[in-house]
């Protein structure tokens, strides 16, 4: 990064109010805490080179600071001082409520009320966090209350501290299932109960003043969390200061950082990326991913893929006007396979593509939900297969969406299980379904939630297990069943692909619009290459056709053994779904004495 302000000049100006407390090796203080222990407000405490393996706790507004504070740093984040200053935060044991380098919390007053605060922490470099362990309601069921760690160098709680030339390095465990669940370098949020201090839900709510949160001139690096690997906030409002930061990954065409990196479960929040830059800059075209691939020396070209789909969300940013395609050539994308670690969660602007030339499945074994999808104006997943997903946090095995606009279209959403809503689960969020086939997940199929948010559910042409009542709603307005859908067993063979004998064989669309909710809205198909008379629903698509209608004894012609069964299913009844299918030529939905007659016709016809 290049040294875009005069920062000796910005250093020696930051006042030294009230104290100043000495914390090093040659002072009476050796460590940091006892230093914040003994400032009041106002108070500065100037922390001398060293390495402190300490889990700092502040709730005071105070200014704490390396040395680099009396020095003209040039380039800050090489500089002596910030660089030598280092608080690491791995002496926490994986029990320890406090893990993350530092906590700040609301000051009290007297009477115990929480007061914000805006404390100056400045200098440091911040490393091998833990994160801070928290009780919070779920973000994906009002109703579930969880434990996780957040902020790996960094929590802050409600109030607005100043971060400056701080180097934030290796924060966080890089296994996303045992580590840090948001916010890899930092988290901040308005709801934050630490486990020792609020035991419960006594949650401070919104501790605002006119001060801003601000990251602004700091360096992060090989930060990692399940979501925001490098920031994750949320219920601030207005606009979060990242100005003249270096990240790992930077987006150099539009100024930006990736939701993988910064993400935020608030409405209303922006983030200044001015003046940033990162260690790589991120890819901005379509990008290829193959069990078989490589991460390190793959290029994401189609002849040199990545390796899993987790490493190409970290390199690569869309945009409103420029989403990226994650093409995902035929395998399993599993952890037993190619290392894919899980949840998955899809960035902005971003649509994952599968493969018209064979299967692509994306497991999660039992190891989490698959994906989330959170805060996205613009989601899209085809010719995939949503498998193996298990949420403990709510609802959603499969698929977890908050405030997000999904299309999936010839996805199969199959083997899931959470607490409600297997397949998909779905606040403030509109998802379109097209030939697709959600079954065999715990109950309801898909769970749109209304209790906080309104969520909007279109199917059309898709196999739901158990129809519309497999999908829940206390809005069931919201619901629009259209055309051409099914509850019928998808008679799945191999990986998700269709039986011959499949009723989802050819009955599929493409290339047209659909139109609902009394004609105020349209669903536009677009056109999709397939085998048959029409695309198949689900994922892979099977490389005949449709049954040949009266074939009942799937010989591949019509004769006189499909007469004789079609007469008994007629008498006697106890016919299969397919042979429903197969057999109801006139299209009553059940097998009659009509059926028979056509079915003689046909065959006469073909005879003569």
């Amino acid at each position: 990064m290049k040294n875009k302000y005069a920062y000796g000049a910005l250093l020696l100006l930051t006042p030294l109010f009230g104290t100043v407390i000495h914390v090093g090796s040659g002072q009476g203080l050796q460590l940091i805490q006892e230093g914040i222990n003994s400032a009041e407000t106002g108070d500065t405490v100037l922390v001398d080179d060293g390495l402190y393996f300490e889990n700092l706790r502040l709730n005071k507004e105070i200014v704490l600071a390396s040395r680099v504070l009396f020095d003209d740093p040039g380039s800050w984040q090489n500089n002596p001082h910030v660089m030598n200053t280092v608080i690491d935060g791995s002496a926490a044991s994986p029990e320890a409520i406090y893990g993350s380098c530092l906590t700040i919390v609301p000051a009290l007053d007297p009477g115990g009320i929480p007061l914000s605060i805006s404390p100056q922490i400045i200098g440091f470099t911040l490393q091998h966090g833990i994160g801070t362990r928290v009780t919070q309601i779920s973000p994906f069921d009002d109703n579930f209350i969880q434990h996780q760690r957040l902020g790996g160098g960094v929590l802050v709680a409600g109030v607005t501290p100043v971060f400056k030339f701080n180097r934030f390095i290796e924060n966080g465990l890089s296994n996303r299932a045992a580590g840090v669940a948001k916010g890899g370098a930092a988290y901040a949020g308005t709801d934050v109960d630490i486990d020792e201090i609020r035991p419960g839900l006594n949650l401070p709510g919104q501790l605002f003043r006119n001060d801003s949160l601000s990251f602004a001139h700091n360096l992060f690096l090989s930060n990692s969390a399940a979501m925001g690997k490098t920031i994750f906030v949320e219920g601030y409002t207005g606009t979060l200061d990242l100005s003249d930061c270096l990240f790992d990954v930077f987006d150099c065409d539009y100024q930006t950082v990736s939701t993988t990196w910064v993400a935020s479960g608030s409405q209303g929040l922006e983030f200044d990326f001015a003046l940033g830059e990162g260690l790589s800059c991120a890819i901005t075209h379509d990008v290829w991913i193959s069990p078989a691939g490589d991460d390190v020396t793959g290029t994401g070209n189609p002849d040199q893929p990545f390796r899993t789909i987790a490493h190409a969300f970290d390199v690569i940013s869309g945009s409103p006007g420029n989403p990226i395609g994650l093409h995902l050539l035929p395998g399993i994308y599993a952890p037993f396979e190619n290392g894919e670690q899980f949840p998955l969660n899809l960035p902005d602007n971003c649509f994952l593509l599968g493969d018209p030339t064979g299967p692509v499945i994306i497991d999660a074994d039992s190891t989490e939900r698959v994906l989330t999808l959170m805060n996205l104006e613009d989601a899209h997943l085809e010719k995939i297969a949503i498998t193996g997903g298990q949420a403990t946090d709510g609802g959603g095995g499969g698929l977890r969406l908050w405030n997000t606009n999904l299309e999936l279209l010839n996805v199969t959403v199959a083997g899931n299980s959470a607490l409600s809503g297997g397949g998909i689960y779905a606040d403030n969020s509109e998802v379109h379904l097209i030939n697709t086939i959600v079954w065999d997940n715990t109950v309801p199929q898909l769970h749109f939630n209304g209790q906080r948010f309104p969520a909007r559910c279109v199917v059309g042409f898709s196999d739901i297990q158990g129809g519309q009542n497999g999908i829940y709603s206390n809005l069931p307005d919201n619901i629009f069943w259209l055309e051409g859908n099914l509850s019928l067993w998808p008679q799945f063979i191999g990986e998700f692909c269709l039986a011959d004998a499949s009723p989802c064989v050819d009955a599929g669309r493409q290339d047209m619009t659909l139109v609902y909710n009394s004609g105020q809205d349209t669903l536009f198909i677009p056109p999709l290459p397939f085998s048959g008379n029409n695309p198949d629903m689900g994922s892979c698509e099977n490389p005949g056709g449709a049954p040949l209608m009266g074939d009942l004894d799937q010989n591949g012609e019509l004769n006189i053994v499909d007469i004789v069964i079609m007469v008994d299913l007629t008498l006697n009844g106890g016919a299969t779904p397919f042979e429903i299918l197969v057999a109801d030529l006139d299209g009553s939905g059940e097998i009659n004495i009509v059926d028979i007659v056509l079915l003689v016709g046909i065959i006469l016809d073909t005879q003569g």
